[in-house]
This record gives structure tokens, C-alpha cells and sequence, in this order.
């Protein structure tokens, strides 16, 4: 019984239809798995940046950026781009999206304007220091994000486009989010992000999808495949309940040195008498919301003397901590328990931040806000903070503190001191070790000594700020001044004198001690509003325990203990027979600056001002970079092309520099669009030409038997026939481009496929 006409044919056609369908649903499964697995590692791999920005910008550039990557790298794949393209379409993902790198400046925080494109520019070249030397974290502006968005674009493409279309060698795009950790890493800060899960899962994924991809592993094994997801369980939550070692990582910010502040403050504690004399009944602050247990305000930590003045180090030592500049926040989290304080600028004019409790944010108000949150510099380890624009009257802000009253000297048992490593003092006066033996004789242990040392000092010692009317007291604290509160039989001075002279003896002991700087709560202001005037300055001594850390000490004497003077009535005092002449005045010391440690400040003259670039020239630095970048593949593809044609035509003998020659002609034709294939002659591949090119491809041919004849025949081609030969080429060449499109042409010249490994 015969079937229908072509009855015969239409069962294999339906099952070879059907075999098709399923190859294909598993090709576009493949390819997805494969983009996939290395744009997710990516995105792991940038984990270790979240403790240097911790803000919800982060977690968008690093997303956004992986996705737009992905995408790149798809559609290069799909249409075949070259280097250049893909380059080209990179820079352009980049510059539509800027806005991802600098939200603050974008309108919405989406539409980038100039001012975005022109600090992503900036930030190209700029941010990867910045990162390294800014206070932690970093949060979402001056385009810092510039760092995370590039990695996470540029290693998405990258490990895209290796995974599409590196066939055999795919496995390569697992080395792009190895590079993108390392970097993480150091770019980041010692803390660690779920390590046991980026590691996990990067094992996993970096061993399951090429041993898949090779058809060494069988998903139909339901008791294989599930032991591979059991141990990868297992190791993932044991890694993650062991945690990391103790050991820190190494970071680059520990290693990198901030820039200095661009001008040098002498030590606030030099002008303690000047709150007295020029600000005495002023309010140089007023402080809104304010606890009744936050009785100070800290100016400065002063913990470097050079034998003038006690002044701030930064970066001298691990326990002085470095000066860096704040673009966020003072604090990995704000506690549950902050409370925002408000701050209205008086008379105060100086570059110190006033703080207080445990300061965790500042937010700056007003028209100078933006200026003065730019110029924060806030040092972790004094809770120090410097805004170089410096506050004046008028100027608000919020402080967001912890209200933890501090831990004084009479609260403590039998804690032992710390050691840490202080800034060396110099030119100390003599006799402060006889001092402090006869101020701590008797007590045994180190708390009970330091605190018989503040109360020796607070109880021996008399007040006076030396002001008209009172007992008569020098200012300043160099070597000199402490000397003389040493040797006099009555040592009188007031908070600038005792704390430095406090500190300057334990010091001596080798005790861990610094000066503060500040104002402290007057016994009328009781309630949440407090004034802080010139009178409220005062000095403190602050001694780190272990356990405990820095303790608050107080050695002034009561300001009501004051010398009973022995001298006579003016009235009784004898006159000299002769005007006697006015004693030579005294010369203001010297105040070193902060950042010359102990070196004494020369009187400089003011820097000529740079004039500026006009906004063209400005302009153009800023989009040059990325012009060079776009252009660079382009100048290497067209270097290496010109380096491969000089030795073809120069190198060897005639019929090498012939054979070199159709090379030549090969590879052009493979730039503007051939498929080469390797094992045809010379022949067929002039016919292939032929029929890709058409007609202005005919010359093809005889230089193919030219071509051959030079190479195989019984005479040798000489040099002559070479040069010729070359012309023939060159103008073969002209007529091949001259009947392609601008577009092809452009292509074939920075292309990278005839460099490639040929087929």
C-alpha cells in the first residue's frame, strides 16, 4: 500500500523540525547561563566596597552597572562588534548613566546635567585616591560612586563578552570578578562582608558552570547533583559561623597617606586667655536640645607638644589617628540612641567643629551649607573635626551624638593603663618627674595614681587667669611657663596651665595622656538651651585605661582658691626718684602649625592666586580622558596592523615578501567582512573573494598564480617582483574599500580580526 506523494519525507522533517526546536531552546539556555554565572561573580566580587559607602547609591551602581554590562556584552556578541564598538558603546552606557556615579548632581538624582558629566570626568582620573583617603563612609557624593559603577560596567562586559565568544575558552571570564575582588578588596576598608558566602558561592559557580558547560556534570543525577548542593551548603554556613580570621586584611588605605590640609592652624589651646579677654560675656555658640549629662563642649584633642604648645597630630602615630576628610557620615551605622543637637554660630570664628558626647554626623544648614560639608576633616580617633572653610556668625548645624556622658577618674577600680603609642613630647621642662613622685606617693595602683596626681594639682595649686584684678599669672604653657609653676613655691595658674602641666607629667611617667580643649556647662545653665560664652572655656586631661579608654581627669583648682597677696598697699609703696623706663615688650611665641608637628610656624607670604583656565580649556581636560580611552583600541588595532604589513613587504627574500604580500590582501578582505577559511589555497581563496567582492575583486585571481608562482616555482621571485607585486596589492586594497560603506571602512581599519588567532 503506497503513502501519498512525499509521504515518505514529512516523518524525518518533523523529527529533525522538533531535534531543531530543542537544540535551540538549549543553545538560548546555554548562552544565558553563561552570561549569567560571570556578571553575577561581578557582582559579588564588588561586596567588600559596601563598608566604604554603605548608602543605597552603592547598591544601585553596583546593580544597574553589572545589568547595562551584561546587556553590552550581549548585543557586541550578537552583532559581532569589534573592540572599537564595543568600547564605543561602553563609553556611551557610561555617559547616558552618569548619573549613577554622581546622583547629587543630577537632576532627580536620574538626569545627568554638566555639572555630572563634568564630575564624572573629574572622577575618572581622580576618585581612585579619593577613595583610599576619605573618612568611611563615603555615601553618594563628589561622584565616589565613579569607582564602583566602572568596575561593576567595565568587569560585566568584559566577562560577558569572554563568556559568549570564547567557545572553548570561556572558562577565562571567571578570571574578570577574580580581578574585580582583589581590587574590592583593596580598595576597601578591613571590615568583611559575608566572606564565607562570596567565597562559596564563587567556588561553586566557578567550578559548576565550566565542568556543565564541558558536559561533565549531569543535572538527571538527582543524589550526585544533590551531595554538590549539600557540601556547598555546608561549607557556605560553616564559613559563615567560623568567620574570618583574626588576622586584618590588607587594605590600601593603611598603606596611603592623605592629602594635607591645604593650610596650617595653630593650636586652638594658644588662644585659651583670648575667650576671656575679647569674649568673656559673648555667646560664641548656642547649642539647642542639649541633655543635662553633656557638660562639655570638645574643640580639639591636643596630643603633641613640642615645648611651646600643646597642638593636634595627624597621623604621627596610630593613637592620633589621621585627619580625613568627611563626605557622609563620622560612623559606619548611627545608633538607635543618637540624638541630633542643634548649633547656631555666634561669636565663635574659628576652623574646629564644636561637638559633643559621642559625635557620629554633622548636617550643615544655610546658605554655606554645601561649602562647609565639603570641607569637613574629621579624625576618628581624638573625635576631632576640622571644617577648613571655617565657621563664622550665622552659621548652623545639626549634631547627630550619642548622649554618653564621660567616664571620670573617680569612677574606676582597679583598672590598669593602656599602651599606646603617642607622639614623642619635646623640650619638657625639668623636675616633672619629682613632681608627680610627691604628688602620687602612696598610691598603688595606676588609676589610684593618676587620679592622686589630678587631685595633688586641683588641691596644692591656686586660680587666676591673670586678668586685671586678679593675682597676677602668666599665659601660655611652653616649657618656660610649666617651669615656673614647678619651681614657684605657689603654683598659680588656671584650666590652660594644670591640664597641660597634668599631661606633661604623666607623660613623664609614661602614661598614656592628652590635653582637651573646650567649654564646659556654667552651674546656672540647666536647661536644653545652652550659651556657650568666652567664660565657659576651660581644659581637661583625658588617660586611656584598658577596657575602658579614654577617662576624663580635672586638675584646676577651684576658682575660688586664690593666693592671699603679701604685697604692700599701692599707696605704701615706695616710688623711684627717676621715671623709670617701660619694660620691653614680649615677644608672641611661636605656634607650630598642625601639620608641622613640632616645627615652629614661619610668617609666610600669601600665595599668589593661580589664574584660572578658561572654561574651554576646562572643558576639554575634562572630556579628553574619556576620548582617549574611546581611541585607544582604535590606535593599537592600526599600530599592530601597521607593524605586520612593514615586515610582510621588508622582511626575507622575494617570494617570502610575495607570499607576505597576498597575507596582506587575506586579511583585508577578512577586516571588511570575508569569512577566511584556513585550509583553502590561494585559488580558492581568490574565488572566495571574487564572490564576495564581485567585479572590483578580479585582479584577485592573478595575484593568486602570481602568488604561487613566486612561492613554488622553479625561479625564485627577486626583489623587484616583489615591490611589484606589493603595488598590484595596495591597489587591489583601494578597490576592495572604495566599493564598501564610511561605516565597513572605519571598521577594517580598527578591527582586531585578522590579528586574531586565524580559524
Amino acid at each position: 500500500m503506497s503513502g501519498p506523494p512525499g509521504g515518505t519525507s514529512q516523518a524525518p522533517v518533523q523529527v529533525g523540525a522538533r531535534r531543531a526546536t530543542r537544540t535551540g531552546a538549549s543553545g538560548t539556555v546555554q548562552r544565558a547561563v553563561d552570561l549569567a554565572v560571570p556578571s553575577v561573580l561581578v557582582l559579588l566580587a564588588l561586596a567588600p566596597l559596601w563598608p566604604v559607602y554603605r548608602s543605597g547609591g552603592f547598591l544601585a551602581a553596583a546593580i544597574i552597572g553589572v545589568a547595562l554590562g551584561a546587556g553590552v556584552a550581549l548585543v557586541g556578541a550578537r552583532r559581532r562588534w569589534n573592540a572599537v564598538v564595543m568600547a564605543a558603546a561602553t563609553l556611551g552606557v557610561l555617559v547616558v548613566t552618569a548619573a549613577l556615579t554622581a546622583p547629587t548632581t543630577a537632576i532627580a538624582g536620574v538626569l545627568p546635567t554638566l555639572e555630572t558629566w563634568r564630575t564624572l570626568g573629574i572622577a575618572v582620573v581622580r576618585v581612585w585616591k579619593q577613595v583610599l583617603t576619605l573618612q568611611p563612609p563615603l555615601g553618594d557624593a563628589d561622584g565616589l560612586l565613579t569607582v564602583v559603577y566602572l568596575l561593576a560596567l567595565v568587569g560585566a562586559v568584559v566577562a560577558g563578552t569572554i563568556a559568549l565568544r570564547a567557545k572553548a575558552l570561556r572558562a577565562l571570564a571567571l578570571i574578570v570578578p577574580a580581578v574585580v575582588l582583589v581590587g574590592a578588596v583593596l580598595m576597601g576598608t578591613s571590615d568583611v562582608v559575608a566572606p564565607a558566602v562570596v567565597a562559596g558561592v564563587g567556588v561553586v559557580a566557578g567550578l559548576g558552570w565550566p565542568a556543565w558547560r564541558a558536559g561533565r556534570v549531569e543535572l538527571r543525577r538527582p543524589i550526585g547533583t544533590a551531595v554538590i548542593a549539600a557540601a556547598a551548603v555546608l561549607g557556605v554556613a560553616g564559613g559563615t559561623l567560623l568567620g574570618a580570621p583574626d588576622s586584618t586584611r590588607l587594605v590600601l588605605r593603611d598603606h596611603v597617606d592623605p592629602p594635607p590640609l591645604d593650610e596650617e592652624y595653630p593650636s586652638p589651646l594658644a588662644g585659651f586667655r583670648a575667650n576671656l579677654k575679647d569674649h568673656e560675656t559673648d555667646v560664641l555658640l548656642t547649642l539647642e536640645g542639649v541633655p543635662q549629662d553633656l557638660e562639655r563642649v570638645r574643640i580639639a584633642t591636643l596630643d603633641s607638644y613640642s615645648g611651646l604648645v600643646w597642638d593636634v597630630s595627624n597621623g604621627d602615630t596610630p593613637a592620633g589617628g589621621r585627619y580625613l576628610r568627611a563626605t557622609d557620615r563620622f560612623v559606619p551605622e548611627i545608633d538607635e540612641s543618637a540624638i541630633d543637637i542643634g548649633v547656631t554660630v555666634g561669636a565663635y570664628d574659628d576652623v574646629w567643629l564644636p561637638t559633643l558626647g559621642r559625635v557620629e554626623d554633622v548636617t550643615f544648614d544655610g546658605e554655606r551649607a554645601g561649602d562647609l560639608a565639603r570641607s569637613v576633616f574629621f579624625n576618628a580617633q581624638t573625635t576631632t573635626a576640622i571644617v577648613t572653610e571655617r565657621l563664622r556668625e550665622g552659621d548652623a548645624f545639626t549634631l547627630t551624638v550619642r548622649p554618653v556622658a564621660e567616664r571620670r577618674g573617680d569612677q574606676l577600680g582597679g583598672q590598669v593603663l593602656s599602651e599606646v603609642s603617642l607622639p614623642t613630647v619635646q623640650r619638657q621642662p625639668d623636675g616633672l618627674g619629682a613632681l608627680a613622685a610627691r604628688l602620687t606617693e602612696g598610691a598603688t595602683t595606676d588609676a589610684a595614681k593618676v587620679q592622686a596626681m589630678a587631685d595633688g594639682l586641683a588641691q596644692q595649686g591656686f586660680f587666676s587667669h591673670g586678668l586685671e584684678g586678679d593675682v597676677p599669672s602668666e599665659a601660655g604653657h611652653g616649657a618656660a611657663r610649666m617651669a615656673l609653676m614647678i619651681e614657684d613655691t605657689e603654683m598659680i595658674g588656671d584650666a590652660e596651665q594644670y591640664a597641660a602641666l597634668m599631661t606633661l607629667m604623666a607623660r613623664e611617667m609614661g602614661w598614656p595622656a592628652r590635653v582637651v580643649y573646650g567649654y564646659q556647662r556654667g552651674e546656672g545653665d540647666d536647661g536644653s538651651t545652652w550659651q556657650v560664652t568666652g567664660e565657659d572655656v576651660t581644659a581637661w586631661v583625658e588617660v586611656r585605661f584598658e577596657d575602658v579608654g579614654w577617662v576624663t581627669y580635672d586638675p584646676t583648682p577651684d576658682e575660688n582658691n586664690i593666693p592671699i597677696s603679701e604685697d604692700p598697699a599701692p599707696a605704701d609703696r615706695p616710688q623711684p626718684q627717676m621715671l623709670q623706663p617701660p619694660p620691653p615688650p614680649v615677644p608672641a611665641p611661636d605656634v607650630p602649625s598642625l601639620e608641622a608637628g613640632n616645627a615652629d610656624v614661619q610668617p609666610q607670604e600669601d600665595p599668589e592666586e593661580e589664574p584660572e583656565l578658561p572654561a574651554v580649556v576646562r572643558w576639554a581636560g575634562y572630556l579628553g580622558i574619556p576620548l582617549v580611552l574611546l581611541l585607544l583600541p582604535a590606535v593599537l588595532a592600526l599600530a599592530l596592523k601597521g607593524g605586520r604589513r612593514r615586515r610582510r613587504r621588508r622582511r626575507g627574500d622575494g617570494a617570502a615578501r610575495v607570499a607576505g604580500g597576498w597575507l596582506e590582501l587575506q586579511d583585508t578582505a577578512r577586516d571588511l567582512g570575508l569569512v577566511r577559511t584556513p585550509t583553502a589555497t590561494r585559488r580558492e581563496q581568490a574565488g572566495a573573494i571574487e564572490r564576495h567582492f564581485g567585479d572590483v575583486a578580479g585582479s584577485s585571481g592573478a595575484l593568486a598564480l602570481r602568488a604561487d608562482a613566486a612561492v613554488f616555482g622553479p625561479v625564485p621571485a627577486d626583489e623587484e617582483e616583489a615591490a611589484g607585486f606589493w603595488t598590484q596589492v595596495h591597489g587591489t586594497e583601494k578597490e576592495l574599500r572604495r566599493h564598501t560603506s564610511p561605516w565597513r571602512r572605519f571598521r577594517a581599519r580598527t578591527t582586531f580580526a585578522s590579528l586574531r588567532r586565524r580559524d
